[in-house]
């Protein structure tokens, strides 16, 4: 088992669209993003991931798929990003959170990449079409993106 500090779930509908939204705060501020953040202290990674969904959308989660695995450092911390794929949830996703705003659904092919996060622009789009990922970051003094590694996940790193 991985020491997983975080997790971001993208939710995708049987219409093969994403359910995104924009940070209202935190560090990614403005930016659409799938929906997640960092384990709390005893909870494991599911836990985590259920309840960000719940508190950033309004669902519940059913059941997921491990589709990537994030390793980032951002100056001294070292951050292990679990990336979920859900396509099983109950509820109907609230339009606007106390953490997000403008929740809405994307058809794959109209996402807006550039209101992402740099790293997401070159690998969303890989792990909604069924790729395994591993995704290694590096980030500049000025704390801007300076390299995204992408191989293929190793089923022994999940």
């Amino acid at each position: 088992m991985r020491n997983y500090t975080h997790s971001v779930v993208f939710i995708k509908n049987e219409k093969d669209e994403i359910l995104l939204g924009i940070h209202r705060r935190g560090p990614f501020v403005g930016k659409l993003n799938g929906f997640g953040g960092k384990l709390e202290p005893g909870e494991t990674l599911v836990e985590s991931a259920y309840r960000e969904v719940q508190e950033e959308t309004g669902l519940e989660i059913i059941n997921y798929q491990h589709v990537a695995n994030i390793y980032s450092a951002l100056g001294e911390k070292q951050l292990l990003i679990a990336v979920l794929l859900c396509n099983n949830w109950s509820g109907t996703p609230l339009s606007e959170t106390a953490e997000m705003q403008d929740i809405q659904w994307y058809r794959q092919n109209d996402i807006p990449l550039e209101q992402m996060l740099p790293d997401n622009q070159q690998w969303l789009l890989r792990v909604l079409n069924g790729e395994e990922l591993t995704i290694e970051l590096s980030f500049g003094d000025d704390l801007k993106l300076s390299e995204c590694k992408i191989s293929e996940l190793q089923k022994s790193s999940i």
